[in-house]
Protein backbone atom coordinates (compact mmCIF):
# COMPACT_ATOMS: atom_id res chain seq x y z
CA UNK A 1 0.00 0.00 0.00
CA UNK A 2 1.78 3.31 -1.18
CA UNK A 3 0.53 6.54 -0.56
CA UNK A 4 -0.58 8.88 -3.51
CA UNK A 5 -0.97 12.59 -4.66
CA UNK A 6 -4.35 13.36 -5.23
CA UNK A 7 -6.21 16.80 -6.29
CA UNK A 8 -9.59 17.20 -5.08
CA UNK A 9 -12.18 20.55 -5.23
CA UNK A 10 -12.06 22.50 -2.22
CA UNK A 11 -13.87 25.49 -1.40
CA UNK A 12 -12.08 28.11 0.57
CA UNK A 13 -13.51 30.40 3.41
CA UNK A 14 -11.41 33.65 3.28
CA UNK A 15 -13.27 35.57 6.66
CA UNK A 16 -12.37 32.07 8.15
CA UNK A 17 -9.48 31.05 6.77
CA UNK A 18 -10.53 27.06 6.46
CA UNK A 19 -11.20 24.86 3.31
CA UNK A 20 -14.64 23.18 2.86
CA UNK A 21 -14.82 19.93 1.07
CA UNK A 22 -18.77 21.32 0.11
CA UNK A 23 -19.79 24.67 -1.61
CA UNK A 24 -22.39 25.05 0.96
CA UNK A 25 -20.56 24.10 4.21
CA UNK A 26 -18.11 26.76 2.91
CA UNK A 27 -21.04 29.73 2.35
CA UNK A 28 -22.86 28.81 5.23
CA UNK A 29 -19.26 29.36 7.29
CA UNK A 30 -18.42 32.37 5.52
CA UNK A 31 -22.09 34.09 6.10
CA UNK A 32 -21.41 33.28 10.05
CA UNK A 33 -17.92 34.36 10.30
CA UNK A 34 -19.03 37.75 8.73
CA UNK A 35 -21.90 38.04 11.08
CA UNK A 36 -19.71 37.63 13.85
CA UNK A 37 -17.26 39.73 13.42
CA UNK A 38 -20.16 42.48 13.02
CA UNK A 39 -21.55 41.49 16.07
CA UNK A 40 -19.03 39.82 17.83
CA UNK A 41 -19.80 37.08 21.17
CA UNK A 42 -19.20 38.48 24.72
CA UNK A 43 -18.22 36.57 27.38
CA UNK A 44 -20.33 36.17 30.92
CA UNK A 45 -19.10 38.69 33.59
CA UNK A 46 -19.09 37.42 36.89
CA UNK A 47 -17.93 39.94 40.36
CA UNK A 48 -17.31 38.34 43.47
CA UNK A 49 -18.87 35.17 42.38
CA UNK A 50 -21.95 36.64 41.41
CA UNK A 51 -22.89 37.31 37.68
CA UNK A 52 -22.98 40.50 36.37
CA UNK A 53 -23.11 40.81 32.71
CA UNK A 54 -24.35 37.10 30.84
CA UNK A 55 -22.96 37.96 27.48
CA UNK A 56 -24.32 38.69 24.37
CA UNK A 57 -24.49 35.80 21.35
CA UNK A 58 -26.58 37.06 18.50
CA UNK A 59 -27.74 33.62 17.98
CA UNK A 60 -29.05 33.33 20.59
CA UNK A 61 -30.61 37.04 21.54
CA UNK A 62 -32.11 37.56 18.37
CA UNK A 63 -32.77 34.01 16.62
CA UNK A 64 -34.70 35.53 13.88
CA UNK A 65 -32.55 37.94 12.84
CA UNK A 66 -29.71 35.88 12.80
CA UNK A 67 -31.71 32.96 10.46
CA UNK A 68 -32.27 35.87 8.13
CA UNK A 69 -28.93 37.45 7.78
CA UNK A 70 -27.42 33.92 7.16
CA UNK A 71 -29.86 33.29 4.61
CA UNK A 72 -29.54 36.54 2.71
CA UNK A 73 -25.78 36.13 2.95
CA UNK A 74 -26.24 32.81 1.57
CA UNK A 75 -27.86 33.81 -1.47
CA UNK A 76 -25.42 36.91 -1.56
CA UNK A 77 -22.43 34.67 -1.53
CA UNK A 78 -24.02 31.98 -3.98
CA UNK A 79 -24.60 34.29 -6.27
CA UNK A 80 -20.84 35.74 -6.47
Amino acid sequence: MTIKMIETLVYYSPTRKRQYFSKRGAIKAEANARIYKKYPKEEQEYHEGNLSYPGYDIACERPVFYSRAIRYLSYLLRKQ
